[in-house]
């Protein structure tokens, strides 16, 4: 006869036998309870500010897109940051190819950024934005010494703020300016 369901199963003398769990489940779950409540937060903040938009694109942009903001909710700050500084770069490649610049959309970030700022395709507020943001990601990306104004040790000794802090501050920053450039009119 089959056993009804969330019946535990018992040993020879009625006793309920323990399932092993193992070593690994125990490790997610204890991970689990102990990230929940900041999950839920960050969960709260990504919806508030994206809500239940989606957009087109290539699949790449797409899954970028996707895929920073659950970096941010599961506290992959340095991921989010990377994956919203690709999301960005993107979206002005597009832009400027849309606009027939098809050669200079072909550069890095940097470049990307000035030429926008240079004929003017995006207001200089939101590139000023996007150009500290690649700053901040570059010593994540490129080998910088703990000197370079833009290392997480500078930062947290100029802007004295410890570096979790600090990581999940520039995430948060880089989800918004994501967002942003989504939803503003190009």
């Amino acid at each position: 006869m089959p056993k009804a369901k969330g019946a535990s199963e018992k040993d020879m003398f009625g006793h309920p036998v323990r399932k092993r769990v193992d070593k690994y489940e125990r490790m997610l779950a204890k991970s689990d309870k102990e990230t929940f409540a900041s999950r839920v937060e960050r969960l709260k903040f990504v919806d508030g500010i994206i809500g239940n938009i989606g957009m087109l694109g290539s699949m790449e942009t797409v899954f970028i897109f996707r895929e920073a903001g659950w970096a941010y909710i599961n506290g992959a700050f340095i991921s989010t940051i990377m994956l919203s500084q690709a999301f960005i770069e993107r979206r002005l490649h597009d832009l400027m190819f849309e606009k027939g610049f098809e050669s200079e959309a072909k550069h890095g970030a940097q470049s990307i950024i000035k030429f926008c700022r240079k004929n003017q395709l995006v207001s200089d507020f939101l590139l000023d934005k996007f150009d500290r943001l690649r700053q901040i990601r570059n010593p994540f990306v490129h080998v910088k010494s703990s000197d370079h104004p833009f290392s997480l040790d500078q930062r947290m000794f100029t802007e004295k703020i410890q570096p979790n802090d600090l990581i999940e501050n520039d995430a948060k920053e880089a989800l918004s300016l994501m967002y942003t450039l989504l939803l503003t009119r190009l």
